[in-house]
């Protein structure tokens, strides 16, 4: 299992996801899981990795939402997972960890996403940023996304005509964007998005994919 404490720069600093130490057998970031997904965390010849925000506050839904049970697999679990699964090499962000990834601790409890976004250091061109509340989350999606990325910062879905910046893939250089003066202590997603080039990505994908459960209603 890894632990925090094993990760450069972790709780209040910077943090590497090529610094983190995993235990013998365990996932490493460096060289990714292969199987029947991406290889290496390649998507047409363009390295990606991934991160899943943990660190909400989940009030509508009363309890943690990345510990919530989906086909017995807590939910967040089950979005790191099939990632992995896919060859994206994956590091989570937020409160607590889930077992067998890499994790940097946000410096403040529920500080939003941005602050852990903020505290990140990517190691690949391009990464993909999961909410963790998606029960039926499919990592096709990346793929879609990567497709349509271009020279655009992001390539974001959108769901019924609402972007979905928690599940959208970002540039390097629009994650370093976050860590300019202005954004210092802005909380709200979009007033960063808006200020990037962005690929809007309405169709080619299941809307169920993507789709955030808020209240145990929305849960399968």
């Amino acid at each position: 299992m890894f632990h925090a404490k094993d990760a450069k720069g972790a709780k209040g600093g910077v943090f590497h996801a090529r610094d983190a130490k995993c235990a013998k057998g365990d996932f490493h970031t460096e060289t990714g899981r292969r199987g029947g997904g991406i290889a290496r965390g390649r998507l047409f010849g363009v390295a990606i990795e991934a991160v899943v925000l943990t660190g909400g506050a989940s009030r509508r839904m009363g309890r943690d939402k990345a510990s919530l049970p989906v086909a017995g697999t807590p939910m967040g679990l089950r979005i790191a997972q099939s990632l992995r699964d896919a060859g994206i090499p994956v590091t989570v962000l937020g409160r607590e960890p889930l077992e067998g990834f890499p994790f940097l601790a946000d410096a403040q409890a529920f500080g939003g996403p941005l602050a852990a976004l903020r505290a990140f250091r990517s190691t690949e061109p391009a990464v993909f940023v999961a909410a963790c509340d998606m029960p039926r989350f499919d990592p096709r999606i990346v793929e879609f996304l990567q497709a349509q990325l271009g020279g655009h910062d992001a390539a974001i879905p959108a769901l019924e005509g609402r972007l979905q910046p928690l599940c959208a893939l970002y540039t390097e250089g629009a994650l370093a964007r976050l860590r300019e003066p202005r954004f210092a202590d802005v909380q709200a997603v979009m007033r960063w998005v808006d200020t990037l080039s962005i690929a809007q990505v309405e169709t080619g994908f299941e809307p169920e994919w993507i789709r955030g459960a808020n209240t145990p209603a929305d849960l399968p």
